[in-house]
């Protein structure tokens, strides 16, 4: 949330969080997985895959329409 959401950076996020900034993007990464596999499972490929790219990417790198559509959907 912070990172995706609130356009925080990695760096500005594990501070807040006061954890490394290593950690914040292990965390990160795994949570990438869970909900990449999850989505498989339930067969949203398409979907999944634009959430991913979505996630991949810090939030000041994607336009800001997608990313409220985005989540309005959600």
């Amino acid at each position: 949330v912070l990172c995706y959401l609130e356009g925080q950076t990695y760096s500005e996020a594990a501070r807040r969080l006061r954890i490394p900034v290593g950690t914040l993007k292990k965390r990160l990464e795994r949570g990438r997985g869970l909900i990449r596999s999850r989505l498989t499972r339930r067969g949203v490929v398409a979907s999944g895959m634009l959430l991913m790219f979505l996630l991949s990417e810090p939030a000041d790198t994607v336009p800001a329409e997608l990313l409220q559509s985005t989540v309005a959907s959600g």
